[in-house]
């Protein structure tokens, strides 16, 4: 990964909007197993029956593959938010902040799909492109009176106060793209290139269509 310095303000100080949690998590609580280790059991134990949604760096995905390389050929599915596949970057020019951060273990991935087991993308430009207005998430989305909406307006309260003039969640879009598949409206199957060598070309993707 990047040396890079991960920290951002963006969603807050906490990443959660920086309000108090009734039942605060424990960050600093031990695991007794290994993220990447736990992802091989389980896909190991149910084979064909579990499918990713990745919304961050893809390290631990890739570390998995090197483990068990039957890693992708045993999930049912693999969904990735990441990449800037029009150049349209969110972390440095062309870049998007998922696949900067961790372009060796991105390349990883995408050189170890095939046809019978694709990795399906979902660039970050797809949000850009929705235009979903900061007007509706505030004013139609955020008024749904319910425990998760209500979750979901606390922890982008930090954004939402921003002058941004459109509401982009791509991270949900991943979700919608897995749960309704119907609303996808198209898709292709181009080979996916991820460049991890130069200061610039860090984490740049290409398409061969």
């Amino acid at each position: 990964m990047t040396d890079k310095d991960l920290s951002s303000d963006w969603f807050g100080k906490d990443g959660m909007g920086d309000f108090e949690f009734p039942n605060p998590p424990l960050w600093n609580e031990s695991r007794p197993e290994h993220a990447v280790l736990f992802l091989i059991r389980h896909v190991r134990n149910f084979p064909g029956q579990i499918s990713l949604i990745c919304i961050g760096p893809l390290t631990n995905v890739a570390h998995a593959i090197k483990l068990y390389p039957g890693f992708l050929d045993n999930l049912q599915q693999i969904i990735v938010m990441g990449g800037a596949v029009k150049g349209i970057g969110n972390d440095s020019p062309g870049t998007e902040f998922n696949f900067r951060r961790d372009p060796e273990a991105t390349r990883l991935v995408f050189e170890h799909a095939s046809i019978e087991h694709p990795v399906y993308l979902l660039p970050w430009e797809t949000s850009v492109d929705a235009h979903i207005t900061k007007e509706w998430r505030v004013n139609v989305l955020g008024a749904i009176n319910n425990t998760l909406m209500d979750f979901m307006n606390k922890v982008e309260r930090v954004v939402l106060d921003r002058n941004l003039t459109y509401w982009q969640s791509p991270d949900s879009m991943a979700v919608l793209a897995f749960s309704q598949p119907e609303v996808i409206a198209s898709m292709f199957t181009p080979k996916v290139y991820v460049l991890s060598e130069g200061e610039l070309a860090r984490g740049v993707t290409l398409l061969d269509r």
